[in-house]
Formats: structure tokens, sequence, C-alpha cells
């Protein structure tokens, strides 16, 4: 069954050969663009789509009207939906015309029809097993690396983002669309408290004013690794999820300085502002790529009405509260000690 949807390319097949797997993810969504019209139609909408943006103090956040986007912004994930509904991302069920690339063993990168960024792509496990990063975090450092000549590596926790909570995923997309990645030199420098540090490693918590999240830099995994560890057994105790603690993830890696890993701990998973009778509603649901600085807003009138207020409400409401986080943060900095 693998064998059918992989994608069968020379030229992807001779930059898997050598782990160059950026090169053969682009030239995968090259062609994809080209055979599959679901991805044209959905590369088609994004390229029309309007953007507002708010300046903040010393960064930005921008807002994309998307309604490609409705499904996931709107998706159900609840058990008994998640149950009766056929799962998306097993190859079983997945379109006819989408192809994949094998990452390592266990994964494949597949292009995302409902794009956000310029090259979105979804890398699922090629079994259906339950979205959770604990055990996986190191894959996740791995596929940065790996693909971090074009691209960032994403994941959105199964009650904080995650449209597919019942099967192990990550998405990649391009470096530097989010505007956290440019932002983030001025936002530490400003508003940053250092946890823990070495030669080549630190810990920092950031406190934006609509934001509140751990920073991990190092050139290290094992470095990388154990600060993640230690950030996530902290916030298990103050957590409310047996499953898994509520938090967005981005990771990033730059040749000579290794990973920037953004931990957003999140304190439930949509704002009051989306469930208000149709009048006051806003149907944003904050994931990864809003709270790194890109809203996704699927409803044109939604998106038109969307202002900085409403911004700030909603990334306050969905955050871990100030009390919370110095818990974490003091805790993190015992752990690091």
């Amino acid at each position: 069954m693998l064998q059918k949807i992989l994608f069968k390319d020379k030229e992807a097949g001779r930059h898997l050969e050598n782990d160059q797997y950026a090169d053969a993810a682009k030239v995968l969504l090259r062609h994809q663009r080209l055979d599959w019209d679901m991805l044209a139609k959905g590369y088609e909408s994004l390229s029309s789509q309007k953007i507002k943006e708010f300046e903040f103090d010393g960064f930005t956040i921008k807002a994309q009207f998307n309604p490609g986007r409705i499904h996931s912004t709107s998706a159900k994930i609840d058990e008994e939906t998640i149950n009766n509904r056929k799962c998306f991302l097993c190859h079983k069920n997945r379109p006819v015309d989408q192809k994949a690339i094998q990452y390592k063993k266990d994964y494949l990168i597949i292009c995302n029809p409902y794009p956000i960024f310029p090259e979105h792509f979804t890398i699922p496990y090629i079994n259906h097993i339950p979205q959770r990063i604990k055990q996986f975090f190191p894959v996740m450092l791995s596929l940065s690396k790996d693909l971090s000549e074009f691209y960032s590596v994403i994941y959105n926790g199964p009650k904080c983002g995650a449209s597919a909570p019942d099967h192990l995923h990550f998405q990649a997309g391009t470096k530097y669309f989010l505007p956290i990645e440019e932002d983030i030199k001025k936002i530490k420098a400003e508003k940053g408290i250092t946890l823990g540090e070495d030669f080549a490693f630190s810990v920092t918590a950031v406190d934006d004013g609509l934001r509140r999240l751990i920073l991990v830099e190092g050139k290290k995994e094992r470095d990388v690794q154990y600060a993640f560890e230690a950030f996530y057994k902290t916030f298990e105790l103050i957590s409310k999820d047996k499953e898994e603690p509520m938090v967005n993830i981005l990771s990033t890696y730059r040749d000579k300085k290794g990973w920037m890993v953004f931990l957003f701990p999140r304190s439930k998973h949509r704002p009051s502002f989306y469930y208000l009778v149709e009048d006051e509603k806003t149907l944003l649901s904050p994931a990864i790529v809003d709270l790194c600085g890109v809203c996704i807003v699927p409803i044109e009138k939604h998106f038109d009405k969307l202002t900085k207020e409403h911004i700030v409400k909603i990334f306050r409401e969905v955050s871990l509260g100030k009390e919370e986080f110095e818990f974490l943060k003091s805790g993190l900095e015992r752990r690091l000690e």
C-alpha cells in the first residue's frame, strides 16, 4: 500500500539518497501543484488572500483571511466525532493524487492542500497513533534540522490546535514566514528572563504582553532535549490535562547556531469569542501559526472586523496565566540548575 503513494521522481530520488529532504520536498510540491487539482486550487486561493498587520511593542501580528482553513479552524475534536470519522492522515483515506516522500523509516512528507505558508507540508507518522510530543520530540528536532534549508517545523497539541488529535503528525512551512522568527531577537532582549544558560545553550522565559513562552536555544541536540524534558515535567505539575500538557511548538534550525525552539504553554483551546452568537463571534482558534504571528481567520466578515483589541483578548485568554507561568518559570529554573 505504501509503495502506491510514494512519489516517483529521479530528481527527488537523488536528493533523498543524500538525505536532502528539504530539496526533495520542494520537488514534490512543484510536481503536486501541476498534478493534483485540489492542491493547485489551494495555492491559487492562498495567493489572493487578504492580510492585515497589527503593530505591538517590538513585534508584529498578522491576520490572514484563509477560507480553505475552515475545516481545521472549526474542527470538532471530541471523542465521539473523532471515532466516527475516517482519519484523513492515514494513507488509505487520503486522496489518490496526494503523493508522499518517506522521511527516515516511519514518517511521510505530504503537501498540505489547505496551505497557510507559501510552501506547506504535513508530516504524519506512518501508523495511526495519538498525537503526543513527549516521546517524539527528538523526531521534531531531527526534522527541523533536515528541512532547515527552506523550512521550519511546527507541532500542535491534541487539545490546542491539532485537527487530527488521533494521528501523530508534524507540519513544515516556509522558514521566516512566521513573524516571531524575525522578531524574537528584539523580544528576547527586551522582555526575556534567562532561566539557564552555558556556552552554547540557553533557556529564556518571555512575556511580551500578548504571549507567554519558553525559548530554548542550543547547538547540541541533547541539551535541547534536556531542556524540553525539564519544561514538560514542570508543566505537567500544573496541567489539568491527563493526556498531554497543552503546548504548541515551533522548531527552527540555523547553521552554526543550532536549534531555536519556541514552547507555548496553553490554558485553554479556544477563546470565548469563538463561542459567541454570530454577530459577536470571531472564528479564530489559536494554534502554533497564530501564536507565532499569523492569525488564521476563515470567514471574511470575521476577518474584516478583527481588531488589535480582539487579538489581545484572544491571546491572553488562551495563553498560560501569569501565576501559572511564574510557577513554570521557577520550577524550570530549578530543574536547569
